[in-house]
C-alpha cells in the first residue's frame, strides 16, 4: 500500500520498502525525491545528514563540485516533471548552499583559488 504525504509517495508496508545497500530503508520512489524532500522540508543537522553535507566539502573544491553535480542532476526540474515546483525550490536551496561553499575557495579579492 502506497501512501501520498505532501506530494511524497511513501510505502507503509514493510515488503514494499526498498532497502539501500547500507541497510537503510528507502521511503521515497527515487533518490531525487529524497533530496528534494530534504532540501525543502528539513533543515539543520537533519538536512545535512540527508543530503550528505559534510565539513570536508568546504575544504575540497573538487569534492564540493562532485557533490553538487550529483545532487543537482537528481533534483533538476527537467528530471522531476511530476514534482517540478518542489524540484525548483530544492534547486534554489542547493544553489544557495553551493554558493556559500564556493565562497570558501575565494581569495581576499573574491577570485577563485587554484586547487
Amino acid at each position: 500500500m502506497m501512501k501520498k504525504i505532501n506530494d511524497w509517495t511513501c510505502s507503509k508496508e514493510k515488503n514494499e520498502v526498498n532497502k539501500k545497500s547500507n541497510n537503510e530503508y528507502k521511503y521515497f520512489k527515487t533518490e531525487g525525491d529524497r533530496y528534494i524532500f530534504a532540501l525543502t522540508q528539513t533543515d539543520g543537522k537533519t538536512r545535512c545528514n540527508l543530503i550528505g553535507l559534510k565539513d570536508e566539502l568546504y575544504y575540497n573544491e573538487g569534492k564540493a563540485e562532485k557533490w553538487y553535480e550529483n545532487i543537482s542532476n537528481k533534483i533538476h526540474p527537467i528530471n522531476n516533471k511530476d514534482n517540478a515546483e518542489n524540484a525548483m525550490n530544492a534547486m534554489n536551496e542547493l544553489n544557495g548552499i553551493y554558493s556559500r561553499m564556493l565562497e570558501c575557495f575565494e581569495d581576499e579579492d573574491g577570485n577563485q583559488n587554484e586547487e
